[in-house]
């Protein structure tokens, strides 16, 4: 775990991943290991939350951290918000210093600063994915749960939605996939709590097929930091 850690806190030049939470920022690490083999060359940061994901993009556009080349953003587009109001918000964020396309790209976002701007040169490339596929809404474990076996998936969903209808268990409706999630690594293993830990363990059967288009957002914003 140490060795995870100084991988993801290592400043790979002028390239960055943000995302929610210290949860993500492990199981991103692990899923690009799990895909690749090796550590991703680009630094991951988690922001504590979706509000601090937006807020470091904003102090990027207004030059706070021009060092940057390339920065990418995760988030969810769970049914308090939906995916719909997250690409509201964001070109609202963006939309005054980035050149956007009339509609986002199914295949993840990426936008560059506009030719008109004086200080462009300055701003990097920015790509945002909102989880679990730009399409839907949903969150990271909609992503996850794509990745069990739909055998797997449909068990323990039963089982959750179950306790959910008995009273037993209080998890709110949005927080559905999170049940099912921890519940199937709980099933595997007791001990862990850690996301990144599962899936560094192989506890999701179809990991890479199912990551596979977030994975290339990921080669297409990063180019050669994903080499």
């Amino acid at each position: 775990m140490e060795l995870e850690q100084e991988a993801i806190r290592r400043a790979h030049g002028r390239s960055l991943l943000l995302v929610e939470g210290v949860d993500d920022k492990h199981a991103f690490f692990h899923i690009f290991m799990r895909a690749t083999g090796r550590e991703p060359a680009f630094a991951i940061d988690s922001c504590d939350s979706d509000s601090g994901v937006l807020e470091r993009l904003g102090s990027i556009v207004v030059g706070v951290e021009s060092e940057l080349a390339v920065i990418g953003a995760v988030l969810d587009a769970d049914a308090d918000t939906g995916v719909v109001r997250r690409r509201q918000s964001i070109r609202r964020l963006l939309e005054p210093a980035y050149d956007f396309p009339e509609t986002f790209p199914v295949d993840g976002l990426i936008v560059k600063p506009k030719r008109s701007r004086m200080d462009r040169d300055r701003l990097p490339t920015i790509g945002v994915w909102f989880m679990p596929d730009n399409v839907r809404d949903g969150i990271f474990e909609d992503l996850l749960r794509a990745a069990m076996t739909p055998e797997v998936d449909r068990y323990v969903s039963a089982v959750v939605d179950k306790a959910k209808s008995d009273g037993i268990a209080t998890f709110r409706s949005v927080e559905r996939s999170k049940a099912i999630v921890k519940t199937h690594i709980a099933w595997q293993d007791p001990r862990k709590k850690d996301l990144g830990v599962a899936i560094r363990d192989r506890h999701f059967e179809n990991l890479v097929p199912a990551c596979e288009p977030f994975l290339n957002w990921l080669e297409a914003l990063f180019g050669q930091w994903t080499a």
